[in-house]
């Protein structure tokens, strides 16, 4: 998919897209469960919605994976789209160009065969709702000679796309003439009627139509499950504003903007729009001097497989945190003076020479010569390590402050004497 050029997003609008798209899809397929039959009541059973959350979750999971594995890149809305239209061909291996690993293939089988279950379980709890009615319109009608009458009268001349025709007629008179009783004649013959019906929704609406039913049944058998569906889902939109202002209001917490653009820069695969975003970020929140966002950055700094492009993109990040406020070098320094135990040659010569530039900045007289001299090379010892934080702590350790009372018994002394 590299060979296409496409927008390049932040990372975070391509995953909004693809649970957009991925919802979008996934109601799709729940609702061609049983090859698209009418189910009215699918969607007040909890097997639904989580079936619709894994729905949901898997292109986001498919989507992560593809560009951990470098197949594809987060910030790609190319990448998005394709992912969230079409992650079941990816999973059934059918797009050329993007494979997805193993594992996941083997639980995608295991959420498809999730998925025959529960539209085995939707069927079965659509046919007992469905036999469950045909019960009550037999025992109903066939104790009510007017209902009778005029359900025999529809069964005749209804449309043959709605009940078979097909010998209905002789079939009603032999039952009629074999002698049963009057309750039984009846049962038997709307029995015949009900086992015949083609079109159970239009034969419900004659039903209603015509006065055969009551409207205990229509609530009840017909129209509930529709009104459970409807309020289920004026519940979820009324739910979703209340759920999005503090998941908003989390996300755009400082520290949580923080850690996700500290995440791109340590992103090995990284685009430069990407960076620059990143790097745009830490620059226009320069002014709000935080030690938990200088520290984030030092993580990134001693990441073990960050480029070293990107390592002196972050050192210039951190160097812009110098002049933001007073004493702001101090704090800075005391960020900076632990990553001295990195393993990393690279690492200790960069923030060496950024911690001697500090100095400078503070017109602060480095007493150990040794120290201004020190070149790291990989080779040193815990113990010299260890030694080199102490004297970069004694450098940057704030001096005592005098109080106004001292100050001025120590004129007083001198004036005396």
């Amino acid at each position: 998919m590299s060979q296409f050029t496409s927008p390049d997003l932040d990372a975070w609008q391509c995953y909004l897209i693809v649970a957009l798209l991925g919802l979008v899809i996934a109601v799709v397929r729940i609702v061609r469960l049983n090859d698209g039959k009418e189910l009215p009541g699918r969607w007040v059973y909890v097997q639904t919605w989580l079936l619709l959350f894994v729905y949901v979750f898997m292109p986001l999971l498919l989507f992560a994976i593809l560009d951990w594995t470098g197949v594809i890149n987060d910030t790609s809305l190319l990448a998005a789209v394709v992912v969230a239209l079409s992650y079941d061909r990816i999973l059934a291996g059918g797009m050329e160009g993007v494979k997805a690993p193993v594992f996941i293939l083997f639980w995608w089988q295991s959420i498809k065969n999730w998925s025959n279950e529960v539209s085995q379980h939707l069927q079965e709890r659509e046919d007992y709702r469905e036999e469950r009615f045909k019960d009550r319109l037999q025992y109903q009608v066939s104790r009510d000679d007017e209902k009778f009458v005029k359900l025999k009268g529809l069964a005749l001349t209804c449309n043959n796309k709605i009940i078979d025709q097909n010998n209905l007629n002789n079939n009603l008179n032999n039952i009629q003439i074999a002698g049963y009783n009057t309750i039984t004649s009846q049962e038997l013959q709307v029995r015949e009627i009900l086992e015949r019906i083609l079109d159970p929704k239009a034969f419900k609406y004659n039903l209603r139509k015509y006065g055969i039913i009551d409207w205990y049944d229509v609530r009840y058998f017909w129209e509930q499950p529709r009104v459970k569906t409807v309020f289920l889902f004026l519940t979820v939109i009324a739910i979703i504003p209340f759920l999005s202002f503090p998941v908003s209001s989390y996300l755009q917490r400082p520290e949580v903007q923080d850690r996700y653009y500290a995440w791109r820069l340590r992103k090995a695969d990284t685009t430069e729009l990407d960076l620059h975003r990143a790097r745009e970020y830490f620059l226009a929140v320069v002014g709000e001097q935080k030690e938990a966002r200088l520290s984030r950055l030092a993580e990134v700094m001693i990441h073990p497989q960050l480029s070293e492009n990107r390592r002196e993109v972050v050192m210039q990040l951190l160097l812009a945190q110098r002049n933001t406020a007073p004493g702001s070098q101090t704090s800075l320094a005391d960020v900076l003076i632990p990553l001295l135990r990195t393993q990393s040659a690279m690492v200790r010569t960069q923030v060496h020479q950024t911690l001697l530039k500090l100095a400078q900045d503070r017109k602060v007289t480095i007493k150990d010569k040794d120290l201004k001299t020190w070149q790291p090379d990989g080779k040193e010892t815990g113990l010299e390590v260890e030694k080199r934080l102490e004297q970069w702590q004694g450098v940057f350790s704030p001096l005592p402050q005098q109080t106004p009372a001292s100050s001025g018994r120590m004129t007083g002394k001198k004036s005396r004497r």
